[in-house]
């Protein structure tokens, strides 16, 4: 059922003005990753012949429940609009990160309210890059950076947060099923949760389980759902790696807006979640999949539709990029992730 925006709908434009300084600092902050990108560039060249990645097509959420198994359902990154979503029932949901704008407490306390709405018996929830009182780390030296009004207390603000498992490199079991979860993705712009490509990022990642099931991530492994407008791939090769060594049954992330969608390298079944566009409107549904119980069993999903994800399909987004620039936005289009 589509609910209305409420207070945080008439407060979110606000939010996102006081939310600028991230608009006016990203252009160059992507201007000094585009030497990264040429890096990941070649990684990628050096690896898309070993990673065949596929694209899988929808599971519709009318499909009827299978006996001996979890349908689980998957969002991210609604940005505070996630009044604006309507999410099929399930019995697992699972967030990929990024439910603020900026991190302000009033936006953790709708966001409980809208999971504490929904029907599914288990909700498992990781923050993302925009949720900065999620992390006292960096909040506490650097609340200024996000133009709040005042320092907020981030554990008053994480206490909020009860209508789910908030998983923070820890794990949950629902039924015989291991989820785990990690809110980092490699650093950008100075948000939360950033990770040093290389070594720092290879010590969290050896944090997820061996014997993990689903993996819930905020960042994607590189290669997969990564796809940038400017073309070109930004997810973690270190997660890529260590997820191919674990085989997770399922890995869901979201972070990169454009890479929306699902895919299958023939071991793992990967979910980019994230339900805004490039622009912040959360028009992408959300997506569904059956777990068995079996553990030795492979999710229910889509049919695989054969199209090869190897290059970087723009279309979409060099359309959203030219709307965005007769508008003066690039800036803020900069600043997705």
């Amino acid at each position: 059922m589509r609910r209305s925006l409420g207070y945080v709908g008439r407060g979110l434009t606000s939010q996102l003005k006081r939310a600028s300084w991230r608009q006016s600092c990203a252009t160059s902050d992507a201007l000094r990753a585009a030497p990264v990108r040429g890096l990941l560039a070649d990684v990628w060249e050096g690896l898309k012949e070993e990673v065949q990645v596929r694209e899988v097509a929808p599971y519709s959420p009318s499909t009827p429940r299978r006996d001996g198994h979890l349908r689980v359902v998957c969002i991210s990154d609604t940005h505070s609009m996630h009044w604006n979503l309507e999410v099929p029932d399930g019995d697992v949901l699972l967030f990929g990160g990024d439910f603020s704008a900026c991190g302000v407490p009033f936006e953790t306390v709708d966001f409980n309210r809208f999971l504490e709405s929904l029907p599914h018996k288990h909700k498992i929830v990781i923050a993302g890059n925009h949720d900065v009182t999620m992390y006292p780390p960096l909040y506490n030296r650097h609340y200024k950076r996000f133009q709040h009004i005042m320092k907020y207390d981030t554990d008053e603000v994480r206490s909020k947060l009860t209508a789910g498992h908030y998983l923070e490199e820890t794990e949950v079991v629902i039924e015989g099923i291991k989820f785990f979860g990690s809110p980092w993705q490699p650093e950008f712009a100075g948000w939360a949760f950033n990770l040093k490509r290389g070594e720092e990022a290879r010590e969290h990642w050896a944090r997820i389980p061996d014997d993990v099931d689903v993996l819930l991530t905020h960042g994607p492994p590189l290669g997969i759902g990564d796809c940038c407008y400017h073309g070109g791939r930004v997810g973690c090769e270190d997660l890529l790696k260590r997820v191919r060594e674990v085989k997770p049954r399922v890995h869901v992330f979201g972070h990169i807006h454009e890479g929306y969608g699902t895919y299958t390298d023939g071991d793992t079944f990967y979910i980019n979640a994230s339900n805004c566009r490039l622009n912040y409107v959360p028009v992408r549904p959300p997506i569904v999949f059956d777990l068995p119980l079996d553990r030795s069993l492979p999710p229910v999903t889509g049919a695989i539709t054969g199209n090869d994800v190897q290059v970087c399909r723009v279309r979409e987004q060099a359309s959203l990029l030219h709307i965005a620039a007769n508008q003066g936005r690039i800036p803020h289009l900069l600043s997705h992730v």
